[in-house]
Formats: structure tokens, sequence, C-alpha cells
């Protein structure tokens, strides 16, 4: 962790300030990677919009745990992250009503179609 050579255990990082959500913790993805797959409010993320932009906000935490003998490698490390995406479109929560109007019903109305 951080090019210093010190070996890190996956329980040692997780998401957000909550400790024991299990789910916030880091898992191996390969010999020297981690990962935290969680939904984007998941886990003590706070978000908000602007004009132009979504923003997810969260910390990273490193807490290592002391080893058997009572010696701790390295001090915890707190990483803030910031992730913005920007916005396209405006969404509103009102439900839609289409503005088209279905060939069947429009064929209907006009005329009765006969099949064989």
């Amino acid at each position: 962790m951080f090019a210093v050579g010190a070996p890190v255990d996956g329980d040692e990082i997780r998401l957000g300030v909550e400790t024991n959500n299990q789910y916030c913790r880091a898992t191996a993805s390969s010999a020297d990677e981690y990962s935290i797959s969680v939904g984007l409010v998941e886990c003590g993320t706070r978000h908000w919009v602007t004009e132009d932009s979504l923003i997810y906000t969260n910390l990273l935490i490193y807490s290592p745990e002391a080893s058997p003998y009572g010696v701790v490698r390295m001090e915890e490390a707190i990483i803030p992250i910031e992730c913005h995406y920007e916005r396209k479109y405006s969404l509103s929560s009102s439900s839609l009503m289409p503005t088209w109007i279905p060939f069947m019903s429009t064929q209907a109305a006009v005329e009765m179609l006969q099949f064989n």
C-alpha cells in the first residue's frame, strides 16, 4: 500500500465509517488488487445534485489490525473519494403519458380488419 511494500489484508480496507458492515469491506480480485462492489448510496455514501453534475462522496479507510504480537505496521489512512457524473437529462418523478397512438387502435377506429 502506497508503494512501501507492506502487505495489506482486505479485511483492513473498507468503504465508509461503518465498521460492522461486511459488504463495505474489500475483497481480493487478484494477487495485488482489491475491489468493493456496492450500490451508489450504500456504506454511508453521500450524494447531491448540482446544475451540471451528480456528486457522490465517501471515505476509503485503511485500518490495520495489530499482529498477534501487538505490532502495527502502519497507521490508519483515510482517503476521500469523490465521483462526478455529468448530468445530461432532467428527470421527473411524474408519470409519463405516451404522445403516440398505437397503430391497431387507429386502424380499428377507421375500419374493421378481416383475417382468415
